[in-house]
């Protein structure tokens, strides 16, 4: 593959993959959680991926090729572990495309006010997956500029609600805890906190699905310039603009809407847009955010067909999907694939919120692996090792394996046991296609 994606190109794809429906979905569902307090589960999940990614950099810099994340867990830990993890990976994924298709649907309807049934929301949400899988067959210099694109326009319109919220509708006195007493049967604010700090665990993991993607930069490798210096700087800068972004959307939505944060639910921050600017402008925003939802599959599709045209070239997935378009030099069988995969969740799951769920278990299993692999790759001689040592990266990757456990504690029994059989279910692939390569 040509090297055409430059630190701009890689700073899009980790940053555009993050940003999207999480930073404008989630509000309602931390607030009920954590009221006031809620911009703590927000800087907690920044740190703790935050802690991941600082893994990742190191890795990716090192080996810096197309489906990096089964090769440096394959190196450290086995093949076997490779490949359940990169399966997890690729797989929740590919499953995201269904639910941030439908979400672009649903604000299509909402910004155009037209009725809303199943039908039109399956209908419409099958044309964006697929317009974007068209872009992405075309070539990787072309989604890298879209991406370019929309991530500017996304970040842009969410600092258009900052600024617009600050002019007009932000309060202090919303961040009083005596305002959520009711709402919490809190008598006191050492008891609003109490029950807040209880509940940081479960809202952090409902958080977690806003900073998925940013790792994202690593997979790849093979077509960013200069891999070894600018896989690392796009992580960082990715991050820190990420984080200050959520932060400063979590404290501009509870100064707008208070104790009401919980009532509104998904819709926090289109109905602050409403109240500061009228209900024409709350329209436009809500078509507005389409952009930044198309922004996260149009990445997400870049990167994650990338991850099985790595498995392909290894010999652990059928080789017809490291075919290279004679045209387009872009992995088109692998982009197909994921794609159908999107159109499947959407067909038989259907639902937002049951596959956002789903994917964030199974996101968070690599998470869990990516310390343990770190500290597998720094045993290995000095020799044999490329790319960067972040400094403390031990501490580092031993952190990072111990909160992503307790993230992954914070779900119910039955979503994690449902979300191991999936994982596990890709088994039999493996070990067909390592008969056959043997």
């Amino acid at each position: 593959m040509k090297r055409e994606l430059g630190l701009a190109e890689a700073i899009a794809i980790g940053v555009g993959s993050a940003v999207g429906t999480g930073v404008v979905k989630l509000h309602g569902a931390v607030g009920s959680l954590m009221g006031p307090f809620g911009v703590l589960a927000w800087i907690l999940a920044g740190a703790i991926v935050a802690l991941v990614y600082l893994c990742f950099a190191e890795l990716g810099s090192g080996r810096p090729e197309s489906g990096s994340l089964y090769y440096f867990v394959k190196d450290s830990l086995g093949e076997v572990a490779g490949f359940t993890i990169s399966w997890s990976y690729w797989l929740a994924q590919s499953l995201a495309l269904g639910a941030l298709s439908l979400a672009s649907a649903e604000s299509i309807l909402l910004a155009f006010s037209i009725p809303e049934d199943k039908v039109k929301l399956l209908v419409l949400a099958l044309i964006v997956l697929f317009c974007i899988m068209v872009v992405n067959i075309i070539g990787v210099r072309v989604a890298g500029k879209v991406q370019d694109v929309l991530t500017i326009l996304k970040i842009g319109l969410l600092l258009f609600f900052v600024v617009s919220v600050l002019a007009s509708t932000f309060k202090l006195e919303n961040f009083a805890p005596g305002k959520y007493f009711t709402t919490f049967n809190a008598s006191s604010t050492s008891e609003l906190l109490s029950s807040a700090l209880k509940n940081i665990g479960l809202a952090s993991l409902i958080v977690i699905w806003a900073y998925i993607g940013i790792e994202e930069v690593v997979i790849p490798g093979e077509e960013i310039k200069d891999p070894e210096r600018n896989i690392p700087r796009a992580i960082v800068l990715s991050l820190i603009l990420v984080i200050s972004l959520y932060v400063i959307v979590a404290i501009t939505t509870i100064g707008a809407l208070g104790s009401d944060i919980a009532k509104y639910g998904t819709k926090c921050v289109e109905i602050a847009v409403r109240r500061a600017l009228g209900t024409l402008a709350g329209s436009f925003f809500s078509l507005f955010l389409v952009f930044s939802f198309i922004a996260v599959m149009n990445s997400s599709t870049l990167i994650n067909s990338r991850i099985i045209y790595g498995y392909a070239k290894d010999g652990v997935f059928p080789r017809i999907f490291a075919n290279i378009h004679p045209k387009f030099r872009t992995p088109y069988i692998a982009i197909i694939c994921q794609t159908l995969i999107g159109a499947l969740a959407l067909i038989i799951i259907g639902s937002f919120i049951d596959i956002t769920i789903i994917c964030n278990l199974l996101m968070l299993i690599p998470y869990l692996s990516i310390g343990p692999t770190l500290l597998a790759n720094r045993m290995k001689c000095s020799s044999d090792v490329k790319g960067i040592r972040i400094k403390g990266g031990e501490v580092i990757a031993l952190l990072a394996f111990i909160l992503s456990a307790y993230l992954i504690g914070q779900a119910r029994v039955s979503l994690l046991l449902y979300s191991i059989i999936v994982i596990f279910a890709g088994l039999p692939i493996y070990y067909i296609m390592k008969r056959e390569t043997d």
